[in-house]
C-alpha cells in the first residue's frame, strides 16, 4: 500500500535493504542491533546513539568495548573500506 502511495506522489525507489534490527533502551540511550540481507551486508553490527561521549564509553563499557572500537562511518562507507559491493534492490 505504501508503495502506490510514494508512486502515486511521483517518486522512485531508489534502493530497498531487507534488514533485521533488534532495539534496546539503556541510559537514555538507543542501542540497535542490525542484521542486513547478507546479499548487502554480509555481517551484522550494532548502533549506539546518545547524547554524549561519557554515556556512550559507559555503555560501551558495558558491552566489553571502547570508544577505540567505534566509528562514525555510514554502513556504506564501512563495506566500501572493505571491499564489499551490496546488492541494493531498486538501484
Amino acid at each position: 500500500m505504501a508503495r502506490r502511495i510514494f508512486k502515486s506522489l511521483g517518486l522512485v525507489l531508489q534502493e530497498s535493504i531487507s534488514k533485521y534490527r533488534e532495539s534496546y533502551k539503556i541510559n537514555d540511550s538507543l542501542i540497535e542491533i542490525d542484521i542486513n540481507d547478507k546479499s548487502f551486508c554480509p555481517f551484522p553490527y550494532l548502533e549506539i546513539e546518545t547524547t554524549s561521549e561519557e554515556k556512550l564509553e559507559e555503555i560501551l563499557k558495558l558491552i566489553g568495548y571502547t570508544l577505540a572500537d567505534t566509528t562514525s562511518k555510514t554502513i556504506y562507507e564501512i563495506l566500501a573500506e572493505r571491499g564489499i559491493e551490496g546488492e541494493i534492490k531498486g538501484r
